[in-house]
């Protein structure tokens, strides 16, 4: 199979649902160039159904850039790095009072502070699936075009991946670099760290954290078990901002899963803990001591101040 038959643009839609009350529609769109260049645009909107026919839209978009190459039908991606494209985000209301109340400066200020999260946990997510690719573990992807699809099959694997023929994405960016794997695997960690520096409140009470832990069973009562890491007199609730960052620490106590929490929800477990250690891994982490996940909570939180030092107000 010659190169030209592959090349231009074809395009999947790779909707699914998130959660009960949660979906994503997403357009995948794969441009292959003539030279070798291969550019994979994900336009996804992640909706959020929050009863009474209001709706929250999230959009992404993240094109992945790198190049590609053609042996007889072996079709392979290389150097493949995520770019930043657009985002933005829409609420719909079922009532003039419901529109008018979510209109306020303090919605919208919510509304941005979850949008940059999930920008930031599109770009890992993409980020992870480039390093897979370049990693060459991926088995390899037979191609062929049949009545104008680009087929898709992956030795091991008996489905068959089917993209359309379609126009190049508008307005297509062909010279802007991407960023480099490694620092996308890390967006939301540093997103994260971000604004503990520049004392974003906003975005830290709006943000979801990972923690690992287990449960316990009394009958119909349930409690949490959350084994504590102990640093000197310290006793310190282990959080985790994604779970890629999860996947690489270093601690081995047995724990029995995870669970999703907010930092409203960590302030009020603080009573028998001094504070929390976010990403143990590689013996680097941040402490955060309770009196600072508090301020968090409770929008009193400044940041760190040019001498290091927390700023509470």
């Amino acid at each position: 199979m010659a190169t030209k038959t592959i090349t231009g643009s074809w395009k999947a839609n790779r909707d699914g649902r998130i959660s009960a009350n949660a979906y994503a529609i997403c357009s995948d769109i794969l441009t292959l160039d003539n030279d070798g260049r291969v550019f994979r645009q994900f336009d996804t909107t992640k909706v959020i159904d929050k009863g009474d026919d209001m709706k929250e839209k999230y959009r992404v978009i993240v094109t992945l850039v790198g190049r590609y190459t053609l042996e007889g039908d072996v079709l392979r991606f290389n150097d493949m790095n995520p770019r930043f494209e657009n985002a933005e985000y829409a609420i719909e209301g079922s009532s003039p009072e419901k529109k008018k109340a979510i209109d306020t400066t303090e919605s919208h200020e919510k509304y941005k502070a979850i949008l940059k999260s999930l920008i930031a946990e599109v770009m890992m997510n993409k980020a992870q699936e480039c390093q897979q690719g370049n990693s060459g573990n991926i088995p390899p992807c037979h191609v062929r075009v049949e009545n104008n699809q680009l087929v898709m099959k992956w030795e091991g694997y008996d489905a068959e991946d089917r993209m359309d023929q379609c126009e190049e994405p508008a307005n297509l960016n062909r010279t802007e670099p991407a960023i480099p794997v490694e620092k996308a695997l890390n967006s939301v960690a540093d997103r994260f760290f971000r604004a503990v520096t520049e004392g974003d409140c906003t975005y830290l009470n709006n943000v979801s954290l990972f923690m690992p832990c287990g449960i316990e069973k009394n009958g119909d009562n349930t409690t949490l078990k959350i084994e504590p890491l102990v640093a000197g007199n310290m006793k310190l609730i282990v959080i985790f901002t994604d779970k890629i960052t999860m996947g690489k620490t270093e601690l081995k106590q047995g724990r029995m899963g995870i669970r999703s929490v907010y930092m409203q929800e960590l302030s009020q477990m603080m009573e028998p803990f001094d504070g929390i250690c976010v990403n143990p891994v590689n013996g680097k982490s941040i402490c955060l001591r309770q009196e600072m996940v508090e301020a968090m909570a409770t929008g009193r939180w400044g940041g760190i101040d040019d001498n290091g030092h927390p700023v509470i107000k």
